[in-house]
């Protein structure tokens, strides 16, 4: 093998990466996967009619092919981490209690 790279160029040994770099491309686009709302619901772990009520408010993103809705498995991915909530800083964190009725003890 290392008799090969000798013998080519460069610019030949660019070439070939880059057209290996396209294929990956193309193979990864092609390979997206399909999701029915019942597979969005089990991934996310909500009910298949929240799935439907969401897309009725357009919500989640979502594509309408003669009447079934599926989505794209990536774009429901980065859509649910832009739904993070970051947790409050809290520094003084204090316990209260009812105070005790007058006279008891």
């Amino acid at each position: 093998m290392p008799e090969l790279f000798n013998s080519m160029n460069r610019k030949e040994i660019s070439v070939m990466d880059e057209n290996r770099k396209r294929e990956t491309a193309k193979s990864a686009s092609v390979k997206e996967r399909w999701l029915t709302v019942k597979e969005v619901s089990d991934l996310l772990g909500i009910s298949p009619k929240t799935v439907y009520q969401w897309v009725e408010l357009r919500i989640v993103p979502h594509y309408k092919f003669v009447g079934s809705v599926r989505f794209l498995e990536s774009e429901i991915v980065e859509w649910a981490k832009t739904c993070k909530v970051e947790p409050l800083k809290v520094y003084n964190l204090t316990i209260q209690t009812k105070p005790e009725a007058p006279g008891r003890r």
